[in-house]
């Protein structure tokens, strides 16, 4: 049998279809993605230190941990000199008290596991540093000044003027205040060269008196902390050119 070239066409086609019906179509399932563990983190900036505070601006922990400041000795990190209260977690703008006489010019930020889950940094007997591959996670933070936070001034809450009468002695010779107030007292002489003075055992007071104007006086402050009733007398004129005077004598009254 002789087939044109048309039935040749038409037999290789069926064959060919035929050959593709019933065949299952094969799908390949993609796995899901496995989540990357996050792994500890920390992020610095150079700072001036201002007070006693190092600001770290972040800081990743996957469990209880602490951001410890180390200071700097020769460009590695050594002796703790402060370290925060326990972090976990994310956080950011991180505050840490530091011994600020110790900074200099640059500190290190070290991130540090709670081993014991005691929530108390035991470093370095415990709370070791942690490590990623072998490497600890730490950061330098150059210091670029140091600004010194004034302390704070007591507010005088009690104030008195006594003048020193070389013959009469102290006027007023009665002070009176209360247990906690911040004292001030101002004193002048009528005769400073006879180097009468206002001493108060209890507060560790013991001022020679050289002014005569209250324009110019000199000056004592105390906190009075201790409660009772005290000496005020003169024992600075005692090696004075006249010799003591017994009748400068006052009080303190502490209530």
């Amino acid at each position: 049998m002789v087939f044109n070239r048309f039935q040749v066409f038409l037999l290789v086609s069926i064959v060919v279809l035929s050959g593709c019906v019933g065949q299952p179509q094969v799908t390949t399932e993609q796995p899901a993605p496995v989540p990357i563990a996050k792994q500890a983190s920390l992020a610095v900036s150079s700072q001036s230190l201002v007070g006693n505070e190092i600001v770290i601006d972040s800081l990743y922990l996957d469990k209880d941990g602490y951001v410890v400041i180390h200071k700097d000795a020769d460009g590695k990190p050594s002796a703790v000199i402060g370290h925060s209260d326990l972090l976990s977690g994310e956080k950011t703008n991180i505050k840490v008290t530091i011994d600020a006489a110790q900074a200099g010019t640059k500190v290190f930020a070290m991130l540090h596991y709670d081993d014991d889950n005691d929530g108390v940094y035991g470093f370095p007997d415990e709370d070791k540093p942690v490590a990623l591959e072998g490497n600890v996670v730490v950061k330098a933070i150059a210091l670029t000044q140091q600004i010194l936070t004034p302390a704070p001034t007591a507010v005088v809450s009690k104030e008195f003027k006594i003048t020193i009468d070389h013959s009469g002695g102290y006027s007023p010779n009665k002070v009176s205040v209360s247990k906690g107030d911040n004292v001030k007292i101002s004193a002048i002489s009528n005769q400073p060269s006879h180097e009468h003075g206002i001493t108060i055992d209890a507060y560790s007071i013991n001022k020679t008196v050289l002014k005569s104007l209250f324009t110019d006086p000199d000056v004592m402050e105390f906190t009075a902390d201790k409660a009772g009733t005290f000496e005020m007398y003169c024992k600075t004129c005692e090696t004075g050119p006249l010799g003591s005077h017994p009748w400068l004598k006052g009080t303190l009254e502490v209530k």
